[in-house]
């Protein structure tokens, strides 16, 4: 409510919650509308209020989460004078308890400039992704031609989102802190499970074919530390034949020395 730039709209969609969210919301502005639905998980949630929104671009803002009163504008400003780009993202900072970090990356455009950034290339080097649920400004016809969020994944599906988004199209990043994303210093301990991180292979999969050879290398650089990384932080918690499923469907995206690391672990 405090931005600078006032022409938006706020959807609040109240996926099921049992915090009482809905007594704190001031509900006298015009511009705001409340969702009220019965649990269904995040990704259903985002993608209602997707479909919801009467405008051209969305901008997400998870709950915990928040902006600098300039977010808005400073996004306005660069849609204006940036038309060919899709996908605009803002510099963020995590926030701790006892402090605050910016995000820095690998190929991001200076500190206080804007410019373009290769999604892929980025998380490449083993960085976080560019872009997160509250530093993203992306054109609604484009989230809905890639069917929104994956509403069979419970976790990760942000990121299986972004990468298909980002597959075709760079992101124009405004490399300020206008973002502020809440982190805790050490979460409690979050099970990847097996059926999310097939579900987020097969987009890896379906990614790489349309790539070009230089991109693909930057996809496989990232399979390799990422798949080998999460299959040995949750194989515990995986059946045998999910362990393999795993393996045989990521075969084609590593590296064949992490794809028999791969398999020395499973037999671990």
């Amino acid at each position: 409510m405090n931005q600078t730039f006032s022409v938006f709209e706020i959807i609040v969609v109240n996926d099921g919650s049992t915090d009482n969210s809905l007594e704190n919301i001031t509900k006298t502005d015009p511009r705001l509308q409340v969702i009220s639905i019965q649990h269904s998980g995040v990704s259903k949630a985002r993608n209602l209020g997707v479909e919801k929104a009467r405008y051209s671009w969305v901008a997400f803002l998870d709950a915990d989460d928040w902006w600098d009163e300039n977010y808005l504008e400073e996004v306005h400003k660069a849609i204006k004078q940036f038309p060919k780009y899709r996908i605009f993202a803002t510099g963020r900072t995590h926030v701790y308890e006892d402090y605050s970090k910016r995000y820095k990356a690998a190929y991001l455009p200076k500190e206080g400039e804007s410019g373009e950034v290769d999604y892929l290339k980025v998380i490449s080097t083993g960085n976080l992704p560019p872009i997160n649920s509250s530093n993203s400004i992306i054109d609604k016809s484009l989230i809905l031609a890639a069917k929104g969020f994956n509403n069979e994944m419970v976790a990760h599906e942000d990121h299986d989102l972004w990468i298909r988004l980002c597959c075709d199209n760079n992101i124009l990043m405004i490399n300020k802190a206008l973002s502020f994303y809440r982190k805790i210093e050490n979460p409690p301990r979050r099970v990847f499970n097996a059926a999310d991180f097939s579900f987020y292979i097969s987009t890896l999969n379906n990614v790489k074919k349309n790539l070009s050879f230089s991109r693909k290398e930057h996809l496989r650089k990232y399979c390799n530390r990422f798949i080998l990384y999460s299959f040995n932080k949750n194989k515990g918690y995986y059946k045998p034949v999910e362990k393999k499923g795993i393996i045989m469907k990521s075969k084609g995206l590593i590296s064949l020395p992490t794809y028999w690391i791969l398999w020395i672990l499973y037999r671990l």
